[in-house]
Formats: structure tokens, sequence, C-alpha cells
């Protein structure tokens, strides 16, 4: 017959290995979301994790991210992409206007992943591909209009811009930000 101090080892061992199991599984899950944000019914800044130790007139914030971030717009549409960081702007206690930051990428890469976001956000995807036609003939570093475009959606009370910008990185020179925001 087993002790009553060998039953509580036995058993706290076994809730320590349960409690790390289940660590391991939710750091071992690279699909999981880093961050999740419902702004279908409300685009309050108190939605976000706004600095509590900043200066309260700031009017934006950068947050580095890295990772999954989902997000549920109007309309039932959800926006769910690997970011890098994101910009949060605000204006008497409303967010206006979010910048999702996504990783550098090559122009073929940054072409195909806004054609992709245009598509799934009905935006025109002219502009983008004209800026293709430029970055594909010319180098990214230097002169010349291939660096940056847009295309955005304003006839709406939720807005959306897609942009393909410069990373300032040699390997991948182009990074999309795709920003919703609010005219309300």
């Amino acid at each position: 017959m087993r002790s009553r101090h060998a039953k509580r080892i036995a058993w706290v061992s076994a809730a320590v290995a349960v409690v790390v199991g289940i660590l391991l599984s939710v750091r071992r899950d690279p699909n999981r979301p880093k961050y999740t944000w419902d702004f279908s019914q409300s685009h309050s800044e108190t939605l976000v994790p706004w600095p509590v130790n900043g200066n309260p007139s700031e009017s934006a914030f950068t947050k580095e991210v890295n990772g999954r971030v989902v997000v549920k717009l109007a309309n039932g549409r959800v926006f769910d992409r690997h970011v890098d960081s994101i910009v949060f702007w605000r204006d008497r206690g409303q967010l206006i206007e979010v910048y999702f930051m996504l990783e550098a990428q090559t122009a073929e890469d940054a072409y195909s992943t806004a054609l992709s976001l245009a598509k799934a956000w009905d935006l025109n995807s002219a502009p983008l591909e004209g800026w293709y036609k430029r970055a594909s003939s010319e180098p990214p570093f230097g002169g010349g209009e291939s660096k940056r475009t847009a295309t955005r959606r304003n006839d709406r009370p939720q807005t959306i811009s897609l942009e393909i910008m410069y990373s300032y990185r040699q390997d991948k020179p182009y990074r999309i930000v795709f920003a919703p925001g609010w005219r309300d």
C-alpha cells in the first residue's frame, strides 16, 4: 500500500506533466493566431492594447507582431495573415485606421499577395498590374516609380486600402500594407 505522501507526489507529478504538455502544445502550434480582434461591431480603441503608460494625446502607436493576426471586419469579412507589425491610429476614442504591415517580399510575391487581397476585398487591381509591370522592368533600388502603389475603396463606411511599399531590404524589397479604416 502506497503512503499518502507517495500518492501526493504521484498526483503532483501527473498534474505538472499535464500542464507542461499543454504549454508545449500551445507553443508548438504555428497556426495559432498571435492576435485576434473583432472590429465587426465596434472600432473603439479599447479593443486594442493601447499603451497605458504612453502619452494620452498620442494619435498612433506601433505594435511589433511577427505572427499570424486574425481580424473580423464588417459584413463578415476576415483578414487572416502573417503580420510583421501594426500601426493603430485613433481619434476621440475610436480607431480611425489600422495598418497591417505584412512581411517583406519579392516583387513577384508582393504582386501575388496584393492581387489575392484585392480580389478578396473587391479592390481595383489595375494599379497593382501597372506597378508590377514597372517593378519587373526596373531595379528596386535607385530611381523609378516602381517602389510604391496603392488601391483603395472609400465608397463604404469601412474603407480598405492596400499598398505596396518599399521595404528597404535588398533580398525582399517590397511590403504590403493592408489598412482598414472607418469614416464615422
